[in-house]
């Protein structure tokens, strides 16, 4: 599984409110496998596997935890036919297994 962040803020408002800002990730590289990144662009994810492991399965959920889709990748692409949103992507490969998270956007 992914590491645990930690977060420390330095900036606190005067009345002890706290400011966070966030942001879609297109890119994800935070899979524990190594050399394997994943990106998504116009509904398509790209699978970028630099050690040209054998990925064995990737599952799509949704944040129900649905799957959307499952099985092992034929190409280096999926198309996918989603709503934009943020979706749970684990995948198994050369024995071990990771699972992250990746904004979809047509």
């Amino acid at each position: 599984m992914g590491a645990i962040d930690t977060y420390v803020f330095t900036t606190v408002l005067s009345d002890g409110t706290i400011e966070v800002f966030f942001s879609p990730k297109n890119f994800v590289n935070d899979l524990s496998i190594e050399n394997v990144y994943l990106y998504c662009h116009k509904n398509i994810l790209y699978i970028v596997n630099e050690n040209n492991f054998s990925i064995n399965e990737l599952t799509i959920f949704d944040l129900s935890g649905s799957v959307l889709w499952q099985g092992k990748p034929r190409k280096r692409q999926l198309a996918l036919n989603v709503v934009n949103g943020i979706y749970i992507v684990r995948i198994a490969a050369n024995n071990q297994f990771s699972i992250t998270k990746i904004f979809i956007q047509r």
